[in-house]
């Protein structure tokens, strides 16, 4: 019988990385409550370490297997599009519902592209970067 075993160590960094995340989100680099304090300087730029450890850690994953198909590739890159989708269409939905004003076709180019203006989820740019990792994967 073949067990898997969870990784600890990958969901420990996974937390890290959580943590550093909320702190990227909460401090702002121009305010002057961390222009004014190294530890507050620090503590900002150490969250942007969170990126390359969710990148570290979601590769850890996928490429963590005896083969990868375009067939694993594609259903995990349909998955992440139904996530991405869902979000920006109830999201255009709500703002046309109070503000009548439907762009969600804006909000999904901005949501892959920097510099779309009036946009909400830039930092979507993410999940993109993953589906691109997934579609390589198997070449990998």
């Amino acid at each position: 019988m073949n067990k898997k075993h969870r990784n600890y160590g990958i969901d420990l960094i996974k937390i890290i990385a959580c943590l550093l995340v909320i702190t990227l989100h909460c401090l702002a680099p121009t305010d002057p409550v961390v222009k004014n304090s190294i530890f507050n300087t620090s503590l900002y730029y150490a969250g942007t370490l969170a990126i390359p450890i969710f990148f570290m850690a979601s590769s850890y994953f996928v490429l963590n297997k005896r083969a990868i198909s375009y067939k694993y590739s594609f259903i995990r890159i349909k998955n992440i599009l139904f996530v991405v989708i869902s979000w920006l269409l109830l999201f255009s939905i709500v703002k046309f519902i109070f503000k009548h004003q439907f762009n969600f076709i804006d909000q999904l180019k901005g949501s892959a592209f920097t510099g779309i203006p009036n946009t909400n989820f830039y930092h979507f740019w993410f999940f993109w970067a993953l589906m691109i990792m997934l579609l390589i994967a198997p070449l990998l």
